[in-house]
């Protein structure tokens, strides 16, 4: 158990200032205070024993427990009240809809009516509101997942505003790469990978649409490099659905910084912060 603690505490996207500031708010708030005596001491016999403020945490009484001042819930941390509305901002940074949010905060933090939270944030947030999905897809096609990263890779090309990215996105860590484009044609396509390849490594296989990835050059490229190319069938157009999740997490990424003036290379690494997290709560993968 002490092991798991360690990671997440390591791990969860959290600068030192807000780690200390937890550390801090916990000891002071009363009702985690309370709790970290009752799992010193034992709970009460009745939840009407426990101190007023300590109560909402009566249903999970015994999946808490203590370490490295921090009270943690499984594999958790339970966040101090005054300090939800940060932890919150950060969670909704990316702003990538209610359920992906409350998803990547059930990962790495807890605290009584966290899904209720985010939700109010989420539906309050002009940035989510513009940028929601006006359509619902069909179910996608499954794929086998596969047991190391970038070994099986999902490649895409997004328009927005009349420039053209390279979405690159990992089957097993959903690590995501958007890379700008000077074109559409098989070349500009050949270089970003090969850019992606030189940091992550080459992957055994690229599935994609067929243009441009059944171009004889890119064929050529990817056998090159012992890799093999993989191209979505008109009549399964579903079946390259992690990458067209990927241009949909990159389009609203893209948006977001738009309208905030901010760079999308920020809000990418924060995205793939949060992802790295997830991976390695659920892997203990490094």
């Amino acid at each position: 158990m002490v092991e798991v603690v360690h990671e997440v505490t390591k791990y969860i996207p959290l600068s030192h200032n807000l780690r200390l500031a937890l550390i801090r708010e916990t000891e002071n708030d009363a009702g985690l205070s309370a709790v970290m005596q009752y799992y010193q001491n034992g709970w009460p016999n009745f939840k009407k024993q426990v101190v007023a403020e300590a109560q909402q945490y009566w249903q999970v009484r015994n999946d808490l427990f203590v370490e490295d001042n921090f009270v943690i819930l499984n594999d958790r941390i339970v966040v101090p009240p005054l300090l939800r509305n940060l932890v919150l901002t950060k969670l909704h940074s990316v702003h990538l809809g209610i359920e992906k949010t409350k998803a990547r905060a059930r990962q790495s933090v807890y605290w009584p009516g966290m899904s209720k939270d985010i939700t109010i944030l989420t539906k309050k947030c002009r940035t989510c509101e513009r940028h929601s999905a006006k359509n619902r897809h069909e179910p996608l096609i499954p794929h086998d997942i596969p047991s190391l990263r970038f070994q099986k890779i999902g490649i895409d090309i997004l328009e927005l505003n009349s420039k053209c990215y390279l979405v690159v996105e990992d089957y097993l860590s959903k690590w995501l790469e958007i890379q700008p484009l000077t074109s559409k044609s098989s070349k500009a396509v050949i270089d970003q990978l090969r850019s992606i390849f030189s940091t992550h490594g080459v992957p055994e296989i690229i599935f994609g649409d067929n243009n441009p990835l059944n171009s004889q050059e890119c064929h050529d490229f990817a056998t090159s490099l012992g890799s093999k190319i993989i191209t979505s069938s008109p009549e399964y157009p579903g079946s390259n659905g992690l990458a067209e999740k990927g241009v949909h997490i990159a389009k609203q990424l893209l948006k977001k910084c738009s309208d905030e003036q901010t760079h999308y290379l920020d809000a990418l690494r924060e995205y793939n912060k949060l992802l790295k997290s997830i991976l390695i709560l659920l892997t203990g993968a490094t």
